[in-house]
């Protein structure tokens, strides 16, 4: 008990300071390299964040276990919204860009209804080879876009006189090796972090007598979401929520398209209908909720952060006794 206490605070420590500097260097890399917070969030730091979500759904593919890998995604999407921007706007209202609203919110909305089209359509139950390469085709024009905006930026910053010029070429290196190391870094530290944390929380659980069925759902829920929720409460109130919010919708894209449409391709899944039809109708319910509530204000409020973490906490109850 005392070992999994010590590597407790290990883990929350490796977490918090690793969220800082995965913080600190992806906006000190976004301004050396003359682009937004909000492009480095949705691809850079997203991906990141999405990456131990990869490993275990591609190994567990490769075990002839694919349907843990839809099981990853969904849960991971919902706690992406539901826990993360629920619990972090209700610390601190979060806004929102108005190119964000109009167009990565609506394309997380459309991946979500298309992986429920392609999960229930007829007699035929999964994702196969071909609907992997459709993933993996919406995820091309994800891309494409983001470094249609990316260049955007930068060309706009060019005109403003805040990028650094050619002149400044020694001091451009310099900064943007450091804050390659330092997001590395964070990077790392996060994701150490929050294995260290889910397992020892897990162990510290089972020695007080909670039951392994409900640490399993709680603590697994926990563990794919920690580095997204570290590190958007470590942007936010760095007063970089654009970063934060890039973060999340970035992953539940990154989670769709990438893990979905990649292990599909390397293994057909099949589920049983019935064990997913709710649980995508939440993901794709809160994914809609989060478009509706940002619709006119640009603004998560704590009201509306209250309705997600509660519609969080709910289904956590649901699937808890649903078993």
């Amino acid at each position: 008990m005392v070992l999994q206490i010590i590597i407790l605070v290990i883990g929350l420590t490796l977490l918090i300071k690793g969220a800082d500097w995965l913080v600190d260097g992806a906006s000190y890399l976004a301004e050396s390299l003359g682009v937004s917070p909000l492009f480095i969030g949705l691809t850079v730091v997203a991906f990141g964040t999405s990456a131990p979500e990869l490993a275990v759904s591609l190994s567990a593919t490769l075990k002839g276990s694919g349907s843990i890998a839809i099981s990853n995604v969904i849960g991971s999407n919902i706690a992406n919204i539901g826990l993360v921007i629920g619990f972090t706007a209700m610390l601190v209202p979060l806004g929102i860009q108005r190119s964000t609203v109009r167009k990565e919110l609506p394309f997380n909305i459309l991946l979500s209804f298309a992986v429920m089209a392609m999960l229930l359509r007829g007699n035929h139950y999964g994702l196969d080879r071909y609907d992997g390469f459709i993933l993996l085709i919406f995820l091309i024009i994800f891309f494409e876009y983001a470094f249609v905006m990316a260049k955007k930026d930068r060309s706009e910053k060019k005109k403003a006189g805040t990028v650094l010029t050619e002149t400044d070429t020694d001091e451009l290196k310099k900064m943007r090796i450091k804050n390659t190391f330092l997001f590395i870094l964070g990077l790392v530290m996060v994701v150490v972090g929050s294995n260290f944390t889910v397992n020892s929380a897990s162990e510290i659980a089972l020695a007080l007598g909670v039951s392994e069925a409900f640490i399993g759902l709680s603590m697994i829920a926990l563990g794919t979401s920690l580095p997204e929720l570290v590190t958007s409460l470590s942007a936010v109130f760095k007063k970089n929520a654009d970063i934060a919010l890039g973060n999340i919708i970035g992953s539940n894209i990154f989670n769709i398209c990438l893990i979905l449409g990649t292990t599909s391709i390397v293994s057909p899944i099949s589920v049983e209908v019935a064990h997913y039809w709710l649980d995508i109708l939440v993901m794709s319910l809160l994914a809609v909720g989060l478009f509706v509530f940002t619709l006119k204000k640009s603004k998560v409020t704590r009201t509306e952060g209250i309705v997600f973490f509660s519609t969080y906490i709910a289904y956590i109850v649901y699937i808890s006794f649903r078993g």
